[in-house]
């Protein structure tokens, strides 16, 4: 049996009597009021798309009915070209007291995932590389140390065994590679197949605990998929994968709990002891792909007897063996 890595080459609203009565709160007046405020600041908006911001001077407008005005957005470093003080002129001239002026424009990003990668936040199941370039995984649940709250993203252990050193990392769903961190300890024997990966910027992260779950046979896109209670599996109960190198997730039946068998990365094939079997499919590369099922995290894939025939670490047993939690959300 062969563990699944890769080697790579290179309160309520009030009632309303019809949906289209308007807010017995809001008076005639007020309705009028904002929508004045939305036409000018469709007006103001059409002169950005015209005007064309850029990266390096983002712009952009808004209402704000409790300030009875349009806010419109600038560069924080107040740094602005001929055409767009031309703008902002115009804009004095036409909306007046209803025109507040931020000096706080900034860009947004897409949080979009293209398979088998994500944009911030740092989830489970994105693929994950070796800076070396020659092994591939697959991303399971966040958790944090129970010493220290330090936030890491677990893997299967014989991911780290193979890449002695270096560091792991991801990309975003527009292909740009960003790092992750170095693997912190890990396990590869008899006790289990599990590693923590540290995640050196969890700020820019902005991790939750979500799992991207990539359409397949048994499932549907949700790139989101919240994890929200640890389980233990149990023979006969369904359960789900979502492997990075499949990009397809699928859902099987637990078969074996309790299992002891030879798992080979390489020449390595220890014994490992307490894993779990599934009618799951993976294929290389797919390693530490995150198993779960009703928003509760069972296991990490670890390897295959063949192509829907797995076993899998029990993240519970990973968490109690690295003295971490694993990060849930309701």
């Amino acid at each position: 049996m062969l563990a699944l890595a890769t080697t790579l080459q290179v309160a309520a609203p009030p009632a309303q009597a019809t949906p289209a009565e308007p807010d017995a709160s809001e008076s005639p007046e007020q309705s009028d009021v904002l929508d004045e405020l939305m036409t000018e600041s469709d007006w103001l908006g059409e002169q950005l798309v015209a005007l064309g911001s850029t990266n390096d001077a983002p712009l952009s407008v808004g209402v704000r009915p409790d300030l009875d005005a349009v806010v419109l957005h600038l560069p924080a470093d107040g740094a602005t070209d001929a055409a767009t003080r031309s703008l902002v002129a115009d804009a004095e001239r036409r909306l007046g007291d209803n025109l507040r002026i931020a000096h706080d424009a900034r860009v947004a990003h897409a949080l979009a995932c293209v398979a088998p990668y994500c944009d911030p936040p740092l989830r489970a199941g994105v693929g994950i590389t070796h800076s070396s370039n020659q092994y591939s995984c697959t991303a399971a649940f966040l958790v944090r140390s129970r010493l220290d709250r330090v936030l890491y993203q677990l893997t299967a252990g014989h991911c780290a065994y193979g890449a002695a050193g270096g560091s792991w990392y991801t990309r975003f769903s527009g292909g740009s590679a960003h790092t992750i961190g170095p693997v912190h300890r890990y396990t590869f024997g008899s006790t289990g197949d599990m590693a923590l990966i540290r995640v050196n910027n969890p700020t820019g992260w902005r991790a939750r605990a979500w799992t991207y779950v990539t359409a397949g046979p048994d499932t549907s896109l949700n790139e989101s998929y919240k994890i929200s209670a640890v389980g233990r599996s149990a023979v006969g109960a369904r359960v789900c994968i979502s492997g990075a190198t499949t990009a397809q997730s699928d859902c099987g039946t637990v078969t074996e709990v309790n299992v002891t068998t030879q798992l080979c990365a390489g020449t390595h094939c220890p014994t490992i002891r307490g894993l779990t079997r599934a009618s799951l499919c993976a294929q290389a590369g797919d390693s530490g792909a995150p198993i779960y099922a009703r928003n509760t995290a069972y296991g990490m894939l670890s390897g295959g007897y063949s192509a829907c025939d797995v076993v899998y670490q029990e993240v519970a047993t990973a968490a109690a063996g690295l003295n971490v939690t694993v990060s849930t959300e309701r």
